[in-house]
């Protein structure tokens, strides 16, 4: 189901990105992850540098939405080890480090926005259109900036959920209970972006490229 996928290709991101950061990136990551403000409703999570193995699904949908914002307070060039933001660069073909890094951080943006659009009550045209928008954005830049999501089947999916949506309303699935999913935290991101500076800086990111 939606749920199971979305957690996956999340949870897959994250450790691919803790992995690409030398020891002062991952410094740096949980500096700002302490400080990160969390929603009222939200319990806070585990340090996802030192507690990866022990995250829930639900706790790696909450990170999506958080890494935006934190990873844009710090992450530079010389936070990536050398090898791994080089092999970023050869596949996205992007040359310059400084745009890569924004390229990186781009992915985890429209991973968040994506999610925003799977885990919607209610779909209008518009959103359909949306919604086919991110899923393909997605997939297309994922499979060609990673090699591990290149035949990835929570990816692979994306071609058929649009089309899922508009035969079935939405694609919610009833089996899983509202409580765990929290929905209504999925829109913790358009707040972002509407109120402050830094959602507005996120949104242009989004933008470019």
């Amino acid at each position: 189901d939606i749920y199971h996928v979305t957690a996956g290709k999340v949870l897959r991101f994250l450790k691919i990105t803790i992995d690409a950061l030398l020891p002062e990136g991952k410094t740096k990551f949980t500096l700002y992850w302490k400080s990160f403000e969390y929603p009222r409703i939200w319990q806070k999570l585990p340090n996802p540098i030192s507690h990866i193995d022990s995250f829930m699904m639900s706790d790696c949908l909450h990170l999506a939405m958080m890494l935006p914002f934190i990873l844009n307070k710090f992450l530079k060039y010389k936070h990536f080890k050398q090898s791994e933001i080089e092999k970023f660069q050869v596949r996205t073909g992007v040359s310059r480090g400084d745009l890569a890094v924004k390229l990186w951080l781009k992915c985890w943006i429209l991973m968040a926005k994506t999610m925003t659009m799977v885990f919607k009550h209610s779909f209008t045209e518009d959103d359909y259109i949306k919604l086919q928008e991110c899923l393909d954005n997605e997939r297309t830049l994922f499979s060609r900036a990673f090699k591990d999501f290149e035949n990835l089947p929570n990816l692979h999916v994306n071609y058929h959920l649009a089309q899922h949506a508009r035969n079935y309303a939405t694609l919610l699935n009833t089996g899983v209970r509202i409580k765990e999913m929290l929905l209504d935290d999925w829109f913790i991101i358009e707040k972002h972006e509407e109120d402050t500076s830094e959602g507005k800086i996120i949104l242009n990111i989004l933008k470019e490229n």
